[in-house]
């Protein structure tokens, strides 16, 4: 609902999922992103109440000349979407799923060195286990450790530098 992208998670904007994916209730900080809730307030218009994303009339979904009506849209209208519109992944056509888009969110703010933990709070997953199977397996220079000791000293105590 409207309402839901005006909510507050300490002093910080955010947007309150009341049934996700897994029925589950949670609140997802915009932090950076504010600007995604003023792309929605444009698409919205006028409106002040009811689903944010409301169902099209005669479910065409391609936004050209395209009326929406004051039901939300559902699950299946969203993966149709997504599928008339494939994007281009290393030159090919590819369709995505909502749930691929999920993952991709998993994925990018594990990349901006995001804490799993949060991640998975986001996500509203249980067990971090299920967060880190949506992150990927990830290549040696993403598991890499930085470096968390001064080790200068030590190295020249070794001769080495």
């Amino acid at each position: 609902m409207i309402d839901d992208l005006y909510q507050t998670y300490g002093s910080v904007p955010a947007l309150r999922v009341q049934s996700g994916k897994g029925a589950k209730a949670r609140m997802v900080p915009f932090g950076d992103m504010l600007w995604a809730r003023q792309i929605v307030e444009i698409w919205m218009g006028d409106r002040e109440a009811g689903p944010v994303f409301t169902a099209m009339w005669r479910g065409r979904g391609d936004m050209v000349d395209q009326r929406t009506t004051s039901k939300p849209m559902t699950t299946r209208s969203v993966q149709r979407m997504l599928k008339r519109y494939p994007i281009s992944i290393d030159g090919v056509p590819t369709t995505v799923t909502p749930h691929d888009l999920r993952r991709s969110y998993a994925r990018n703010l594990f990349l901006a060195d995001i804490p799993t933990e949060v991640i998975r709070q986001n996500l509203g997953h249980v067990d971090v286990k299920t967060t880190q199977d949506y992150i990927g397996v990830l290549d040696g220079s993403t598991r890499a450790p930085i470096s968390v000791y001064e080790a200068s000293l030590l190295l020249k105590k070794l001769g080495i530098i």
